[in-house]
């Protein structure tokens, strides 16, 4: 039975298959009927407060499974609701990219529900839902960033960094042509993979945690699912680390906030592999907010790196491990873009396609495989 769910709008409904498989199983192109992976059958690979990340297999084809389930002894109807919307809002947003190089790419999506009864208890139901999407070998950059920290590493090597950059950059570039708001850019939420054996010995590289972003203008479309599953940009919504002063505004009263609050957070973003070091590390939410809003901090480099902006010195350059003039260069460059990005007002923020192309002009080994 084909199943989905009808969400009136002005123009009429829209609908989405409550379970569909689009994937790409052998060489002639054809997607054979085959049922999703069994659970059991998975590797569970990242457990977080919303969700459960499994690594399976589809026919020869690697893919993760983004899992969440919702017991419905405990919720309303309403969240019951929302839990379904929030599924076909991130599924939509997925497949408006799919394709990128720089995304991560959905393979398909499902929710369903089952019936259970603990020791004689009354029979409740268990919703599931599942997004299935390409996997990435190497994980997150946030657990390649804690290795390099643990191994007594300052950065993320300089020609690694600006080829990453670029890659998060193209993705946003993308996403902003659609006028599409991610609302979390930071390393948890961008999966590599260093292997040389693939992709020609260039790092792959993919955005990916869409469950939080939303079309800018999703206040003037009622017809949009993601809107009934999703926060409008007028609520704050993000990590706080990584949020733009206009997100915190947002966050006793309506504030409506554009594209630039990603820019900020890719600044953020430059932070950590510059540095190795979340956005404001060590500072709870209250002062992290305070900082943003009374006084107007941005999150701060280190020392050597703010001394290295200020006055480029032999002294400095060996505290950084800055082996030639190229790699001075290329570090300036990463600087001089953090702090464009986290510039307090957000019409002062460069544009994701300058970003991009600042990025371009620098050639790294990366780019001569």
């Amino acid at each position: 039975m084909h199943i989905s769910l009808a969400v009136s709008g002005r123009r009429g409904h829209k609908y989405i298959p409550l379970s569909r498989l689009q994937i790409v199983l052998d060489d002639e192109g054809y997607t054979p009927r085959c049922s999703f992976p069994s659970v059991s059958s998975c590797k569970e690979i990242e457990v977080t407060p919303s969700s459960s990340v499994y690594h399976c297999k589809i026919g020869a084809v690697d893919a993760a499974a983004k899992i969440r389930y919702l017991d419905t002894r405990r919720v309303s109807n309403d969240e019951v609701k929302l839990f379904e919307y929030k599924l076909l809002g991130e599924v939509r947003m997925l497949g408006a990219l799919r394709k990128h190089r720089s995304i991560v790419d959905i393979y398909g999506h499902q929710l369903s529900s089952k019936w259970v009864q603990v020791d004689g208890d009354k029979e409740y139901r268990i919703l599931q839902s599942i997004i299935l999407m390409e996997y990435v070998n190497g994980g997150s950059l946030k657990g390649y960033l804690t290795k390099l920290l643990k191994e007594g590493k300052k950065c993320v090597p300089i020609d690694l960094s600006v080829y990453i950059a670029r890659e998060v950059a193209c993705a946003l570039l993308e996403m902003h042509k659609k006028l599409v708001i991610h609302r979390d850019i930071k390393s948890e939420n961008v999966l590599i993979d260093l292997d040389p054996k693939r992709n020609a010995g260039a790092p792959i590289v993919k955005l990916s945690d869409f469950d939080r972003s939303v079309p800018l203008y999703s206040l003037s479309h009622t017809c949009c699912i993601s809107q009934l599953g999703t926060h409008p940009p007028d609520v704050c919504v993000g990590t706080p680390c990584w949020m733009a002063p206009e997100v915190v505004k947002a966050m006793h009263e309506k504030h409506h906030y554009g594209l630039e609050i990603d820019i900020w957070s890719f600044g953020c973003f430059l932070l950590e592999m510059l540095t190795l070091q979340m956005p404001y590390q060590g500072l709870s939410d209250t002062e992290i907010y305070d900082l943003i809003l009374r006084k107007k901090q941005r999150p701060r480099l280190t020392q050597e790196l703010e001394a290295f902006w200020t006055m480029d010195e032999p002294a400095t350059r060996l505290k950084l491990g800055i082996t030639s003039d190229a790699h001075a260069d290329k570090l300036r460059h990463l600087i001089d873009l953090f702090y464009q990005c986290t510039r307090g007002h957000a019409s002062r923020r460069p544009k994701a396609v300058q970003i991009y192309n600042s990025l371009c002009s620098l050639p790294t080994c990366y780019d001569m495989r």
